[in-house]
């Protein structure tokens, strides 16, 4: 009796320790804080359908970049929404699938004109936000830190950034680059895409701790393809403006 009792008991518990927790920055449309305070986005909305697919229990959070990379690798049954599978990163987390595709550039200043449309060719000065894939990207490929790269904390301090020309291009992957612009009172006119970084990644993916439970994983992993495969995803995409 005593052993059905403690049974009984543990049930809460493991329904509790189902339940996810999806984290990303503020970056629009894929997933940011609106004026209400409550988490929106492509991705947000993503996440929240492939849950009640899965029917699982979890949340959505919105946090500094450097924070949900850091809470992702060391608590369990934690997901960012977005992150970029580079080599370094394989085997630091359980990749559940693709959530968006996007192209990286150099945007410049409208009126700049680079010395080259080559990435391997080019000796420019170049902004990105620290702790992102690009920053170790651009130090791989001999750019120095406070002298040609130069780091923001986040979107709208790398923006202001390069119109103050503390640089001269912003490497990005331009997923919504006008949408960004605009959510930043920045006309889309007053940039372009300079340079295409050709062997730049372009998937981001959803990632998620290296502890999270193979079942979780497979119910998250079968929700995501339900939603491909159904027309779902691309609804999402296109209600956000975002082309795939």
């Amino acid at each position: 009796m005593r052993r059905f009792s403690l049974f009984i008991l543990l049930i809460p518990m493991l329904s509790f320790a189902s339940s996810v927790r999806f984290v990303a920055e503020d970056l629009p449309p894929l997933h940011f804080i609106d004026t209400q305070g409550k988490s929106q986005g492509a991705l947000v909305e993503l996440s929240r359908a492939m849950m009640d697919i899965a029917k699982i229990d979890g949340q959505v959070e919105i946090m500094p970049m450097a924070r949900a990379f850091n809470d992702t690798q060391n608590t369990t049954n934690t997901i960012m929404m977005s992150l970029l599978n580079t080599p370094t990163r394989t085997d630091s987390f359980s990749w559940i699938g693709a959530s968006y595709r996007a192209d990286a550039y150099l945007v410049s200043r409208a009126d700049y004109q680079p010395q080259t449309h080559l990435f391997e060719q080019l000796n420019d000065s170049v902004c990105t936000i620290r702790g992102y894939f690009s920053e170790q990207f651009l130090k791989q490929h001999g750019y120095i830190e406070n002298k040609t790269l130069h780091l923001a904390s986040n979107a709208k301090s790398l923006w202001q950034m390069l119109f103050k020309k503390r640089c001269n291009f912003v490497l990005t992957n331009t997923h919504a680059l006008e949408l960004e612009l605009t959510s930043l009172n920045i006309k889309p006119t007053s940039v372009k895409r300079a340079i295409k970084v050709k062997n730049f990644p372009s998937t981001l993916y959803f990632a998620a701790n290296k502890r999270l439970p193979s079942p979780l994983k497979n119910k998250l992993t079968a929700a995501l393809l339900h939603l491909k495969k159904s027309g779902e995803y691309q609804k999402i995409m296109e209600k956000w403006q975002l082309k795939q």
